[in-house]
């Protein structure tokens, strides 16, 4: 087993099997991880971290093992992609940060017959939120508060902050390159 700092989170390892351990007691505690569902989206398993405040968040698992065997993510639209689609699985190999357009491709790939109507019901569900809130959002996002703590507080959604956002041009070019995508996948005749 291989086990790996969590960068910014001081105490903290992930391990090659998918699991956070804590040292901050002076033993070596493997985390238990439960399922959470974050802002009304699918849920994901997340521990029990003591930040540097010396509060108590919750942090999604996959996101604490991806940023430990995989370092920080190349740039704020970056997501953590589950490769096989498992949210069980936080194996680092199957953990990997890319764009919501790879994880739409991984979708379309990994369940094909099912992936255009589940995109059609997120883009159809997408809510409309007071640009005074997301704006604040954004402030507090850029003075280094954590983006799911700000939405779990607000109650809005990452996307509004990245859609409102100084990044909001980037944000529509994938949305649209997901859309393009699953337009031509789903016109497309299969071969015999």
């Amino acid at each position: 087993m291989i086990e790996k700092p969590i960068n910014g989170y001081s105490g903290y390892f992930a391990t090659s099997t998918g699991n956070v351990i804590s040292t901050l007691s002076g033993k070596r505690v493997i985390l238990k991880a439960h399922w959470h569902a974050t802002c009304g989206r699918t849920p994901y398993l997340h521990v029990n971290i003591i930040c540097a405040d010396g509060k108590c968040r919750k942090r999604p698992l996959h996101q604490l093992i991806c940023r430990a065997f995989h370092g920080a993510p190349p740039s704020p639209l970056h997501i953590v992609r589950h490769y096989n689609d498992d949210r069980a699985d936080n194996t680092p190999g199957n953990l990997l940060w890319g764009t919501r357009a790879d994880n739409t491709h991984d979708m379309m790939r990994n369940n094909p017959h099912t992936a255009s109507s589940v995109i059609a019901s997120m883009n159809s569900k997408r809510r409309k939120y007071p640009l005074d809130k997301v704006r604040q959002a954004y402030k507090r996002w850029q003075a280094g508060e954590h983006i799911d703590d700000i939405c779990n507080e607000l109650g809005i959604v990452k996307d509004a902050i990245y859609y409102h956002s100084s990044r909001q041009r980037k944000a529509s070019a994938l949305l649209s390159a997901e859309r393009t995508y699953v337009s031509r996948r789903s016109t497309q005749t299969p071969t015999p």
